[in-house]
């Protein structure tokens, strides 16, 4: 064997493939005594192995190094395959027909000694090893961080949002209401899974001036980003249908908004209304004309505008049971209060809702699923009679 310079490697008599070695900034194959090593490529290094635990499915995100610079990509293990994984010489790793072969051999010795992780995509109360769970930006009840594009990473600190809570909506019935909606969704979320209710919608309307965003946007800071914007966990009226079903699949406890409905072209919202308090996707078919696994969700919907939402629904009696009114409200007592509640929520969102859900889940299902939907409602408003923001113990608010 030709020597490199550098020992040969016993730990790599562990992997998979001990000829095939990566030092020096290369990869190398052993090909025996007489033969020598061969050169097979610049390196490229997995860094973290990835276990969805909504799918099962294994990914990997890995570096290397192009004309100078450290490049990265995501890998699926379902690509180590020769025809898949000289894809990665698009996004400039030293992969082609002639060393694709090794490379996969490479990729598989790297991925026994990465680190390991659980990542999850879906949101709010799910099972995992038949233990339930609260999916967040980190799971609560186990070991999973997000990796989906909503803003729902905690920002900021819990004490600013409290704090400004305490200052601008406690003894403001109407804000804490506000709270109250954004809070319900994990509540709902909860209910869900273990027998069949629809999402709650409420649809705030009235003048630009009463503060209607302000308090969407404060009911959305419990669970994320409270805008429109930068994925936050709000969208316009002006969203296509399916992007806004889009969104809100696999959502099983976190508020979800709908700004200006004035911004939709659409003369009925009666079947808009029937499908987002459903809570499941259309049939469709896939290429092969079979039918394709529908998404679902379950949570509080808020929405706002000028005019009431039933304004433009058929009337029927069902459209009134599932959208919940709340007209011609002041919702904030003058202008500069607004302006700072929603300079604070915009910087500080996040940590109320994943408060809560650690509290439910501490408290389990066996309560909580026999309020039903309107119950829903009452049970929160019962919390937040009890509400004293303890300086010594975060977890403890709200219960």
């Amino acid at each position: 064997m030709t020597d490199t310079g550098n020992e040969y490697s016993k730990a790599a008599m562990n992997y998979f493939y001990p000829e095939i070695v990566m030092e020096n900034g290369f990869i190398w194959e052993d090909r025996g005594e007489k033969k020598g090593r061969l050169k097979v490529a610049k390196a490229i290094q997995i860094n973290e192995v990835h276990e969805n635990i909504d799918t099962g499915e294994l990914s990997f995100t890995i570096t290397f190094e192009y004309n100078g610079q450290q490049k990265g990509a995501t890998l699926r293990r379902a690509d180590f395959q020769r025809n898949k994984i000289i894809e990665l010489a698009k996004y400039g790793a030293d992969v082609y027909e002639h060393n694709a072969t090794q490379i996969i051999k490479h990729l598989r010795n790297e991925e026994a000694k990465a680190p390991k992780n659980r990542v999850h995509q879906k949101l709010g109360w799910d099972r995992y090893d038949n233990q339930l769970v609260f999916k967040h930006y980190k799971a609560i009840g186990m070991d999973s961080t997000y990796s989906g594009t909503l803003a729902i990473q905690p920002k900021g600190k819990y004490e600013n949002w409290k704090q400004a809570v305490e200052k601008w909506v406690m003894g403001n019935r109407n804000l804490e209401l506000a709270i109250l909606i954004g809070l319900s969704s994990a509540v709902v979320g909860l209910i869900s899974s273990v027998t069949k209710i629809d999402s709650l919608i409420f649809h705030i309307f009235g003048k630009s001036t009463h503060g209607k965003t302000t308090a969407s946007s404060l009911a959305i800071s419990t669970f994320g980003y409270p805008e429109t914007n930068k994925d936050g966990l709000m969208q316009t009226w002006m969203s296509t249908q399916n992007a806004i079903i889009g969104s809100l699949v696999g959502n099983f406890g976190l508020i979800f908004g709908l700004d200006e409905i004035s911004m939709s072209d659409s003369l009925d919202f009666s079947n808009m209304a029937y499908y987002l308090a459903g809570g499941k996707e259309k049939g469709r078919l896939d290429k092969e004309s079979r039918l394709k696994e529908t998404g679902a969700w379950s949570t509080t919907i808020v929405s706002n505008g000028e005019q009431a939402l039933t304004s433009k629904t058929n009337h029927n009696t069902g459209i009134h049971m599932r959208i919940l009114e709340l007209g011609h409200i002041t919702w904030t007592k003058d202008a500069q209060s607004a302006d700072r509640l929603k300079s604070t929520i915009f910087h500080n969102y996040g940590h109320a809702g994943p408060i809560l859900a650690a509290n439910l889940l501490d408290r389990g299902q066996s309560k909580l699923y026999r309020c039903g939907r309107i119950g829903v409602v009452k049970l929160l408003s019962r919390c937040m009679d009890k509400a004293t923001f303890p300086k010594e113990s975060p977890k403890s608010w709200l219960f």
